[in-house]
């Protein structure tokens, strides 16, 4: 039977140094590995928030969902990885983005990624994800 993966809260220098303290008692991101591999990275909720808790690019959905995927990026980075090793991408969005240039902007930037859109009430923009760490 194979070891139980370990797991591993990422909180690293570019995040100390960029990013808000997550709300509540939650991690940024759990790195779950097995010893001889690499592993999978879950980025738990990034909202578009500066480290001081300004909202960044507000009423602009693009610029907000810019910010997240640097967020991810910082994350993805204090982890080892890098965006291209995102597997899973899921947004919560409190619009309608169908018709928007969010699609236009964002959406190839990330294109092969497998991602999911949701509508939602509580944050503009808000997105995790998870990662495969080689």
């Amino acid at each position: 039977m194979p070891d139980a993966p370990k797991l591993e809260e990422i909180y690293g220098r570019r995040m100390k140094r960029f990013l808000r303290k997550p709300i509540g008692p939650y991690s940024h991101a759990i790195r779950a590995r097995n010893l001889a591999k690499g592993g999978l990275l879950f980025i738990a909720g990034q909202i578009a928030l500066d480290k001081d808790d300004r909202v960044v690019g507000a009423g602009d959905i693009v610029r907000q969902y810019e910010a997240i995927l640097d967020q991810i990026a910082m994350i993805l980075e204090d982890a080892g990885g890098s965006l291209d090793q995102v597997v899973k991408l899921v947004h919560y969005v409190a619009m309608d983005v169908s018709s928007s240039r969010y699609l236009e902007e964002i959406y190839p930037r990330i294109s092969d990624v497998r991602r999911r859109c949701f509508k939602t009430k509580r944050f503009p923009v808000s997105s995790n994800a998870i990662a495969v760490l080689l």
